[in-house]
């Protein structure tokens, strides 16, 4: 199984962020592909979409459409609260062995391990 963290701004475009969008695009494209030449062995592939998570990127992102807007922060991000399939906002936990993101973070509600 080999486990991509992505996200639904490849699907669902936004022209303020047209390069992640592009980046994502790609990233379902290759994904879908691999996964179809590969499923003869049995290889599975999966995009985990996290959601809206707190990063500098979406804090700056809300601050554009804040004052964009004329809008709080607060109302941009409890927009992005209701429109997300989760309805909140992920932390960005990094978790970390020897210096490096630990894969089983992130794999471990697919495979049913907690």
């Amino acid at each position: 199984m080999v486990v991509t963290v992505g996200g639904n701004i490849g699907r669902q475009t936004n022209m303020y962020m047209l390069p992640g969008s592009a980046v994502g695009a790609a990233l379902h494209a290759i994904n879908k592909e691999l996964a179809d030449a590969r499923a003869a062995h049995a290889i599975r592939f999966h995009i985990l979409n996290p959601g809206p998570t707190r990063t500098e990127r979406l804090i700056g992102y809300a601050q554009m459409l804040a004052k964009q807007s004329g809008i709080s922060v607060e109302q941009v991000e409890q927009q992005l609260v209701k429109d997300a399939p989760q309805h909140r906002i992920a932390s960005h936990r990094r978790a970390r062995v020897h210096g490096r993101h630990d894969p089983l973070d992130v794999v471990s509600p697919l495979c049913g391990r907690h």
